[in-house]
């Protein structure tokens, strides 16, 4: 998105001049890939990809009362050194490209012309994977846990967690939109899933982790369908709410799937080892970054009849407080429920993920290689605990971020 953006940033003469729902989408996006408050921005880029955003935000962005210094000092660092310097992770991007594309050709030859709307899946899916948390997950942990993994083991893991984002991508999308187009999207959902399990297991040869996570995932969806769906235009009421406990659990659910590379690898090189450890360290990890996706879109949530932790958490609120009428609808309620969420609730929720990701990163610690450990831990965590001390930052210093929750949140890929 780097030069795409920059590109962009380029055309606007000043901060006045960007249309406010895409300035809503921009600072949105800001503080998800600022590395503190005040810059820089999406570092883990190629260094000339980088320094050109930085450039542009730097241009449109800083005042005197916030200059954005940590992005001048970045800029100051690295102008001019930029040539001499080779992109990072070039490899690491190269055989990613090389993974998405074997998935890409599976599906044109198997699929044929049904596989469209799922290719386009896949492309979003690839241009998010900027750093490797999808395809390069299993070998970014391979490497920092310091194990033994042939290369050819790797590429199969690498695969397969291709196919489980793609396969719980278009289940997603046939669940949020229910449309006949979309249901269209089942039999290859379900062949996704299909080659994710027999590339799992040209691993897991046992077959015991792959299959434990999976049914997981797959149960954890089915409930989330049954139990998390509600009809907008009938009262909100206590009696809806699924509970707490049952919310905080699906956080990590439905996604712990995505990290089963990880854990079979983890399984394989430590036998006589309990998995319990890495795999809680790994589910805070998958709670953690769900739980973000869920406060940044916690009005679209609800707007579409989706309980999530953050929706189900303000409406409890918001009733235990008799703050919205007993029979309100959500185009009743939201004015309220908005309000609460930036008084109090905001704050809140913000700081327990924060805690998830910081237990998570401890468990890291301890478990990964001490020599190695750091890359994994940065291209997972270290996003995820930015963008939360951002949006901490933020929310304590102005409300005038409130536009940022307020306007239709940009797609996601996955949550």
């Amino acid at each position: 998105m780097n030069s795409t953006l920059s590109t962009e940033l380029r055309s606007y003469t000043s901060i006045d001049s960007i249309p406010p729902k895409r300035l809503a989408s921009i600072m949105r996006w800001l503080i998800q890939t600022e590395v503190q408050p005040g810059g820089p921005y999406s570092t883990h880029r190629p260094i000339d990809e980088a320094l050109s955003l930085n450039r542009e935000i730097v241009r449109l962005f800083s005042t005197d009362k916030n200059p954005l210094s940590g992005s001048l000092l970045f800029l100051q660092e690295n102008e001019g050194k930029h040539k001499a310097d080779p992109p990072p992770r070039r490899l690491s991007k190269r055989r990613a490209t090389t993974l998405f594309a074997a998935v890409h050709s599976d599906l044109e030859a198997r699929c044929g012309a049904h596989s469209a709307s799922a290719l386009k899946v896949l492309a979003k899916l690839q241009s998010v994977d900027t750093s490797g948390e999808i395809s390069m997950l299993s070998a970014l942990f391979s490497k920092n846990m310091n194990m033994q993994a042939g290369r050819v083991a790797l590429q199969h893991l690498g695969v397969a967690n291709i196919y489980t984002w793609l396969a719980f991508s278009l289940y997603d999308s046939v669940y949020d939109t229910d449309s006949h187009s979309a249901r269209t999207l089942i039999p290859i959902a379900n062949y996704a899933l299909q080659k994710s399990v027999q590339e799992y297991l040209a691993v897991d040869t046992e077959g015991a982790t792959t299959q434990d996570l999976l049914l997981q995932s797959n149960l954890a969806h089915l409930e989330e369908m049954l139990t998390c769906r509600f009809d907008i235009n009938q009262p909100i009421t206590q009696s809806t709410l699924p509970t707490p406990k049952y919310l905080e659990k699906l956080l990590y659910q439905r996604s712990i799937a995505h990290c089963l590379g990880p854990l079979i690898l983890y399984r394989a090189n430590h036998p006589d080892k309990s998995t319990e450890k890495i795999k809680e360290s790994l589910e805070l990890y998958c709670s953690a970054r769900q739980l973000l996706d869920d406060i940044h879109d916690w009005q679209e949530d609800i707007q579409e009849g989706q309980w999530s932790y953050v929706t189900a958490h303000l409406v409890r609120k918001a009733i235990s407080e008799k703050a919205i009428p007993r029979e309100a609808t959500v185009e009743q309620a939201l004015p309220t429920l908005k309000k609460i969420f930036w008084e109090s609730e905001a704050q809140k929720l913000i700081n327990h993920g924060l805690r998830q990701a910081e237990k998570s990163k401890t468990l890291m610690e301890h478990l990964l290689h001490p020599q190695y450990g750091q890359r994994f831990i940065n291209v997972t965590l270290e996003p995820i605990l930015n963008s939360y001390r951002s949006s901490l930052a933020q929310f304590r210093d102005t409300k005038k971020f409130i536009a940022l929750f307020s306007e239709p949140p940009t797609p996601k890929a996955h949550r």
